[in-house]
């Protein structure tokens, strides 16, 4: 029976051009209507509505009944096309879009051409049109134009010899060129595609399908569907999934063709952090491991994705240099050589054009450091009840009501000098001197004791004592509860806390070209965003690039000295004030009650990655339950006591508010010192 079986397959294989290795096209007449078959129920069965052929067999009868069969699916055909002439280089023909209308292939792409050549590319005579690329290198720009102008879900297929076909699903995938929504498809017409030459150049979580004739035809199963699968340690193997039949039962298959991929088996994940930051800090044997926020982030993901994760480090986020390139951690996850970037990035427009961005992993406000409100211990703080303008004011009055009283304190005639129980001086110059000099000492005793033994003698000098002594005692009594309430409640000083004040405040902000928060306030054209950018341009508060190095790193003292705030992330801020808190656990800084800017952080990918999907279902199940949350609080929640300065409690007087009096005293000594020298250095002249 054995023996039966092997002579009737080598008679099949004989009567199909074959040789004993089953290598060799197929010739029999049904071929297209296999290939179309197995082509068209596969492309239906994964859901696909836009198709990518890519051939070298662009005239063959597969060709045109895969054209056919698909455009009877209702399925969009773009078809690149490669053709070998004899003793020359492979040429590729541009992408043509399949008209279902009409039939013909029309040119989509502008590119170098050649006189168009007529074809038929299906068994109805449709026409074709072919434009011709110089080489190979060509391929990826075509198929970044198609796959653009599609909805995200557009399937690759390759037809053509296995060779070929095994030749251009690597080439595809090494120039990761397919993304997260796209399939890979390869149907040899000769030959069989040979795991262990494709399986080693599949980027992780590919989608690669492989429909291949079958050799043996044993229960009528004449196509053989296979599918790229993870196995243990992240590799891939290919495996059959199930059969296509050509009598009428179309395609059947034993397991779900491509499903969602949510464990990695082991595989390795390369990712990218910035060096030295708070957000992922490697610690361990060899430095291998990660803590902090997004080192426990990445550690939750490997472990529900079942994947480990070696570590790269960037000089900094992300800065775009002259070339138009970024470097830091975007600039390696733009040029792919890691697969994601460990770092809570601002979700910018420039950025957006470089990498794409996973879901967003926690709202980070753009917001504006400073000094923390603080008590204010000034030592001249009882002379500030009133201005300046005040106390000058209160001044002029005691000598112009000194002046009046003087000239109404006698009502006997005015070349007699008032002298009122006093020595008078014989000198009528000195006696005039001298008796003002006595009714001012009057006045300020009234002042200081609301009252004195001497009063004038005249009604009008009565009447300005009165006067005098009513104002006094208001300004006294004033000043008296004033201060009292004054000096009970703490004076403190009030940072900006708005964008506002800010501006009307006369603050500079620094910026770090490395942070979002430079380009958003750049671009933002409102007034107030204007005057601030200018203004840190003007006086040099705009640092380049330096991201999470130590020339950037938050300058308290300049903080606490400078009428400057430092703009950056909340995470940012939330983690300078617990690193820089006071010794009794006091912060030291605070940040404003209005954001600069509202923004979403996210983890960077490289353009087109196939970890996408798995990396945003992962987080967003994590954000949903909770534990990003949980994870940012225990990393950088405020740890700091924010005295409460508002308080209603009333203090006692400290030493340091009651300094100024003694000032004063020491003053009127000093003074009354000088002149006691003067009238000695007099009397021994």
């Amino acid at each position: 029976m054995h023996l039966l079986l092997t002579l009737l397959l080598l008679l099949r294989e004989s009567r199909a051009g074959k040789g004993p290795s089953g290598v060799g096209l197929w010739e029999w007449e049904n071929d297209a209507k296999f290939s179309s078959g197995l082509v068209s129920d596969s492309a239906q069965i994964l859901g696909m509505d836009q198709i990518i052929l890519f051939t070298n067999e662009a005239s063959s009868p597969s060709t045109g009944s895969v054209l056919d069969a698909l455009w009877h699916r209702d399925i969009q055909v773009s078809l690149i096309q490669t053709v070998q002439p004899h003793g020359s280089a492979s040429e590729v023909t541009s992408p043509s879009t399949f008209d279902r209308s009409i039939g013909l292939l029309e040119s989509v792409f502008n590119v170098t051409t050649e006189a168009p050549r007529a074809a038929t590319p299906t068994d109805s005579d449709q026409e074709s049109e072919r434009k011709h690329v110089r080489d190979m290198s060509e391929i990826p720009p075509l198929f970044n134009q198609v796959l653009a102008e599609g909805d995200g879900h557009v399937g690759v297929l390759l037809l053509g010899s296995a060779s070929w076909v095994t030749q251009m699903a690597v080439q595809i995938n090494k120039d990761m060129l397919l993304g997260p929504g796209n399939i890979l498809l390869l149907h040899p017409t000769s030959g069989s595609v040979a795991g262990h030459s494709l399986n080693p150049h599949l980027r992780l979580a590919a989608k690669v399908v492989v429909l291949e004739w079958s050799r043996w035809n044993i229960k009528g199963c004449e196509g053989i569907v296979k599918q790229a699968e993870l196995a243990a340690g992240g590799r891939y193997m290919l495996r059959s999934v199930g059969c296509w039949d050509k009598s009428g039962r179309g395609l059947s298959l034993r397991k779900p063709l491509l499903p969602a991929v949510t464990d990695l088996e082991g595989a390795e994940v390369k990712v990218v952090i910035v060096k030295d930051f708070i957000e992922a800090i490697r610690v361990g044997p060899n430095r291998s491991y990660l803590v902090g926020f997004l080192g426990h982030v990445i550690n939750t993901l490997a472990s529900s994705a079942n994947f480990r994760y070696a570590i790269m480090e960037g000089s900094g986020f992300g800065n775009v240099g002259a070339n138009g390139s970024y470097d830091g951690v975007v600039g390696h996850i733009e040029r792919k050589e890691g697969d994601l970037g460990l770092a809570s990035l601002s979700i910018t427009h420039h950025r957006l054009l470089a990498i794409d961005y996973t879901t967003w992993t926690l709202f980070d406000p753009m917001i504006f450091l400073t000094r923390a409100p603080s008590i204010i211990n000034d030592p001249l703080i009882l002379f500030k009840l009133y201005t300046w303008q005040s106390w000058v004011i209160i001044t002029a009055f005691l000598i112009a009501s000194a002046l009046w009283l003087w000239m109404f304190w006698f009502p006997t005639n005015r070349d007699t000098p008032p002298c009122p129980q006093f020595n008078c001086i014989n000198n009528k110059r000195e006696n005039m001197f001298a008796s003002f000099a006595t009714i001012l000492a009057i006045v300020l005793r009234t002042a200081v004791y609301q009252g004195s033994p001497q009063s004038p003698t005249s009604s009008p000098g009565r009447v300005v004592y009165v006067c005098i002594w009513a104002v006094v005692i208001i300004l006294f009594a004033v000043y008296s509860g004033n201060l009292t309430a004054f000096l009970s409640k703490p004076r403190v000083t009030k940072p900006p806390a708005t964008i506002g004040e800010l501006v009307l405040r006369d603050w500079t902000i620094a910026l770090d070209k490395a942070y979002g928060a430079h380009d958003i306030v750049k671009a933002t054209k409102t007034e107030d965003y204007q005057i601030l950018y200018r203004r840190a341009k003007e006086r040099g508060a705009i640092r380049e690039n330096q991201g999470a190095q130590g020339e950037s790193r938050t300058d308290v003292e300049q903080l606490e000295s400078r009428d400057i705030a430092i703009v950056m992330g909340a995470t940012g801020a939330y983690y300078n004030m617990n690193k820089n808190k006071a010794n009794d656990r006091r912060c030291r800084l605070t940040y404003g009650t209005e954001a600069i800017a509202k923004k979403f952080s996210a983890l960077a990918l490289p353009k087109m990655s196939l970890l996408k999907p798995i990396f945003d279902r992962k987080i967003m199940w994590m954000r949903q339950m909770g534990v990003v949350g949980k994870l940012y609080d225990n990393s950088f929640g405020v740890k700091c006591f924010r005295e409460d300065l508002n308080s209603g409690k009333l203090k006692p007087l400290a030493l340091g508010q009651l300094v100024g009096v003694l000032y004063v005293w020491l003053g009127g000594m000093t003074v009354a010192s000088l002149v006691f020298v003067f009238e000695v250095y007099m009397a021994k002249r």
